[in-house]
């Protein structure tokens, strides 16, 4: 059990207690990304208990090495960490690849109470997708900065107005080596569909999507949704894109608290 009133920081991992401790939110970071994008939610003060992790190859976790090219090995090694800091139950919030393993944790930890996928997706890639994927592994060994350059500007609906943030995040990306990259876009490409598992997780899923999401069309989004999940646990954020941490913070934070609680 992790002790209350408690601030931890040993390079991947952070432990944030906030005003209240007795459930604990798990954070997952998306790709090219790390825990460092969830400043603005200013978890200090919110009403629960944050697990920040950073994913292998990702920010201060400087692993490049996994056991396999899936998203069960990036879940596996969540688990274990987890399991070394002492997390009981909690609840995760899933950005973008996040989510992706959030739903292979729904699987295996039956401490996980409650997954909200942010910017996430249920389905699995179309061909066409699979090929980008593979174009990314590609290209990022040949130059990484350029496409980090070209990515990155793409999660944000407004790329002008959030300038300082993007190149701020390619920045932080440009640490991470392309092995690392390739590795995660791979792994990417290789998920199946996971209706199954939604349909029979209905009332412990949540969904949250940006209104001009370039990546997750927002109605093949709600169709998914509709057809495999609880409809009332649908959320759009208006005038937001991919990043709604860094687009729409404080209404991101309001649904945060209205799911959790």
């Amino acid at each position: 059990m992790l002790p209350i009133n408690y601030l931890f920081n040993v390079s991947m991992i952070q432990i944030i207690s906030g005003t209240k401790n007795a459930t604990t939110v798990v954070f997952l970071h998306g790709y090219l990304l790390s825990s460092s994008q969830w400043q603005k939610l200013a978890l200090k003060r919110a009403p629960w208990r944050s697990v920040l992790l950073d994913l292998p190859c990702h920010g201060e976790n400087k692993n490049d090495h996994l056991s396999q090219r899936n998203m069960k090995a990036y879940a596996d090694f969540v688990q274990a960490e987890l399991q070394k800091i002492g997390v009981e139950r909690y609840q995760l919030v899933g950005h973008s690849m996040g989510g992706y393993i959030g739903l292979e944790l729904l699987k295996q930890d039956k401490n996980l109470d409650k997954l909200i996928l942010l910017h996430s997706n249920i389905w699995g890639d179309s061909e066409e997708r699979k090929r980008n994927r593979e174009r990314v592994a590609a290209v990022v060994k040949r130059n990484k900065t350029l496409f980090l350059r070209e990515s990155l500007p793409l999660l944000f609906k407004d790329k002008h107005k959030h300038q300082s943030v993007i190149l701020e995040l390619i920045r932080e990306a440009s640490a991470m080596s392309a092995e690392g990259i390739a590795h995660g876009a791979l792994s990417m490409r290789d998920r199946t569909d996971q209706f199954d598992l939604v349909q029979q997780n209905a009332q412990r899923i949540f969904f949250i999507q940006g209104s001009h999401d370039a990546l997750i069309p927002l109605k093949a989004a709600e169709e998914a949704w509709k057809k495999y999940a609880s409809e009332d646990h649908f959320f759009v954020i208006p005038d937001c894109g991919h990043m709604s941490h860094f687009e729409r913070p404080r209404t991101l934070r309001r649904l945060l608290e209205d799911i959790v609680f």
